[in-house]
């Protein structure tokens, strides 16, 4: 049987909810129901903590955090990395009407 937390992954399409649609917390009710918040973030999804009407922050579970940065980095070098895309034996071609320009830098 799905979970409530399945249910509303289906729903979005395993997309990230928006902002907007998320549950909204004043700091002072966050902070006096900090217990409830996190576990409405395990049932329900992330939870927006808001400070003067103000986006503050946003409580979630390490699984929703993971999912946020699931691509991982590479940190190699750009001419290491342009060099592993094999595409040393393509030419380039100028499209019609492109000219070039000088830039300061």
């Amino acid at each position: 049987m799905p979970s409530k937390r399945d249910k509303r992954r289906e729903r979005a399409g395993g997309a990230v909810l928006p902002v907007e649609s998320l549950r909204h917390w004043r700091l002072g009710q966050a902070r006096n129901q900090f217990s409830e918040m996190v576990r409405l973030a395990a049932l329900e999804g992330p939870q927006l903590v808001m400070i003067h009407e103000r986006e503050a922050a946003i409580v979630m579970t390490p699984e929703d955090y993971r999912a946020l940065g699931s691509t991982p980095k590479n940190d190699a070098p750009l001419v290491e990395f342009f060099e592993g895309l094999g595409l040393a034996d393509r030419s380039v071609h100028r499209a019609s009407g492109e000219t070039e320009r000088e830039m300061e830098l």
